[in-house]
């Protein structure tokens, strides 16, 4: 990774559980912060948004256990770039399919091509970021797919957890069907409940974030 600037560049971190929000990186040492956003080292993934603006993800955060964060589905934009569909690479994507799932934090910045240095994200570039990756479906889609990939019977994959306001520790889980699902640890007792969700209380769970 190039940088020709030292003044601060801006950009866009897609955190788990949230909305993307805009901040600013150190343009000396864009790397160092970079890595220290995703919390290892990075991995450029020009197939989320084309570089336009730069993704950044943690290469390891797969196999490292980070909580699964952002699906991405493809775009029209993928199927004319002759993406093959990762279920059936004999075949070319199809719009709305499943094209990654992203593990842990996204760092999203601009990208000069021709110099291959970091750039502040422009305005249409934030809005880019923000119109994908907003909402509480959103935050929940890399847990949901991931789950749908992983889980079997009776099994569920964790999206996001907190206390409540007695300080009851809870969690909103996924199982292999996509379905949604409150886990509640007693901490009196130590024991786990579990009851469905539908999706409209799930999104008031989710809240401003989780």
């Amino acid at each position: 990774m190039n940088t020709c600037d030292t003044r601060p560049l801006r950009y866009v971190v897609v955190p788990v559980g949230a909305d993307p929000y805009v901040t600013e990186i150190d343009g000396a040492d864009t790397l160092g912060a970079l890595q220290g956003i995703v919390g290892g080292p990075i991995e450029a993934c020009g197939h989320i948004l084309g570089d336009e603006p730069a993704v950044y993800v943690n290469e390891e955060g797969k196999i490292d256990g980070l909580r699964p964060n952002r699906a991405v589905y493809a775009t029209k934009e993928h199927v004319v770039a002759g993406f093959r569909s990762p279920a059936d690479p004999s075949r070319p994507i199809a719009e709305g399919e499943l094209l990654d799932v992203v593990f842990g934090p996204m760092a999203c910045i601009g990208f000069d091509p021709e110099t291959g240095a970091s750039t502040s994200i422009s305005d249409d570039e934030v809005d880019r970021v923000m119109a994908a990756f907003s909402g509480w479906k959103s935050w929940v889609s890399g847990a949901v797919e991931a789950a749908k990939l992983t889980c079997g019977p009776g099994e569920v994959l964790v999206a996001g957890s907190r206390k409540d306001a007695s300080g009851q520790a809870e969690s909103l889980a996924v199982d292999g069907r996509g379905a949604f699902h409150l886990a509640v640890l007693d901490k009196d007792t130590g024991v786990l409940t579990a009851r469905p969700l539908a999706e409209t209380e799930a999104g008031a769970w989710c809240g401003t974030g989780f």
